[in-house]
């Protein structure tokens, strides 16, 4: 059954998402407890967010784009990709057979995994961070 409702999912729109990942579920009783320790981090990631957000406008300078996900084609320029983080993209590519679209979008989402470690380039850490989070077998 799992199988056949992952299959009406085509890979044009597979392509399409950018980050699939498996949430276990929670018991009724963790959600009290956990809510208080997890205002702390809340607060500790918005703050983070709110830089790489900063960090991005500065990057793409007054343009129409703003954020990672709004580059298109021509601005992966700007992502400053490591040549080691390019080298293993190129080489994700042939081995899980992604598409032009999975490359930009995977670039996009390692440009913001860069940002979010306050990196101005993206290192292969990064890039492997956003390929493990492309479509997989959940």
């Amino acid at each position: 059954m799992l199988e056949r409702y992952r299959k009406k999912i085509s890979g044009p729109i597979a392509d399409r998402i950018d980050m699939w990942v498996r949430v276990e579920a929670v018991e009724p009783e963790e959600l009290g407890a956990d809510a208080v320790r997890e205002q702390g981090e809340t607060v500790a990631a918005r703050g983070r967010i709110a830089q790489a957000r900063e960090n991005q406008r500065k990057r793409f300078g007054g343009r129409d784009v703003s954020t990672n996900s709004d580059m298109n084609a021509r601005d992966m320029g700007s992502a400053r990709i490591t040549k080691e983080a390019e080298n293993m993209l190129a080489q994700a590519m042939r081995s899980l057979s992604l598409s032009a679209r999975a490359y930009h979008r995977t670039v996009k989402l390692a440009r913001t995994i860069a940002d979010l470690a306050e990196e101005d380039s993206i290192h292969t850490s990064h890039m492997l961070e956003a390929l493990t989070y492309r479509q997989k077998d959940l």
